[in-house]
């Protein structure tokens, strides 16, 4: 944890500290923007896909959504 917030700081991401960093975790409160960065800076990227047919695509039909 140390080390990536360390090289994000250096790499120009938003500026984080490892405390707060680590609060973000512990209190389940982190941003989505924050994890899109992280993700980013990871070399990964943040996808929605859609699920299989399931009931709940039935329940949007009957709402007409």
């Amino acid at each position: 944890m140390r080390k990536l917030v360390q090289k994000m700081n250096e790499a120009g991401y938003d500026e984080m500290t490892i405390g707060g960093f680590s609060k973000m975790l512990k209190t389940e409160s982190i941003k989505f923007t924050r994890v899109q960065e992280i993700l980013d800076f990871l070399g990964y990227e943040f996808k929605v896909v859609k699920k299989e047919k399931t009931e709940t695509d039935t329940d949007m039909e009957l709402l007409n959504i």
